[in-house]
């Protein structure tokens, strides 16, 4: 489906710290998806509208997550994020025309086909790369073993 980008252009200025990284970028069955880092915020509203999600499918239990399997568990996960962090895509699938026109993400209007779940799970791997990068202490030399130093099992190096 060609190369065209829906939604707002957010362009990151050259040389940026890439600790402060405001998306996360996702290739994925041969297009790219812009999700928005996520803020304490927002992980609580991609809880409460998988909640919600599920009420829907099953009213009975209000949404809770009790009985459910967890691969069912996770698509509502992953259809919420896509609600509240997708940006832009290069691929129209994820957006459909809201009540004023614009592009809105309803989960009910994915096709059958969509890989959601390869996008999710890339997005789930970018969002782990960027947090462990952002934990490691900045300026730390990279270790180094000299000749007579133990090794992590307690044997000199040689």
């Amino acid at each position: 489906m060609g190369s065209r980008i829906i939604g707002d252009l957010i362009v990151a200025k050259e040389n940026a710290n890439p600790l402060q990284q405001t998306e996360l970028t996702v290739p994925a069955s041969g297009e790219t998806y812009q999700f928005k880092m996520p803020s304490v915020r927002d992980e609580a509203r991609i809880g409460s509208i998988a909640r919600f999600l599920r009420a829907q499918d099953d009213p009975a239990h209000i949404g809770s997550a009790d009985g459910l399997d967890f691969d069912t568990f996770i698509t509502y996960q992953a259809l919420a994020t896509f609600q509240v962090l997708l940006q832009r895509a290069t691929t129209d699938w994820p957006f459909t025309a809201g009540p004023d026109g614009k592009p809105i993400i309803n989960p009910d209007k994915f096709p059958d086909e969509a890989p959601v779940m390869e996008v999710y799970e890339g997005y789930l791997d970018a969002l782990a790369t960027f947090r462990k990068r952002r934990a490691e202490p900045e300026g730390q030399p990279e270790s180094t073993v000299v000749d007579g130093q133990q090794n992590t099992e307690g044997q000199p190096v040689q």
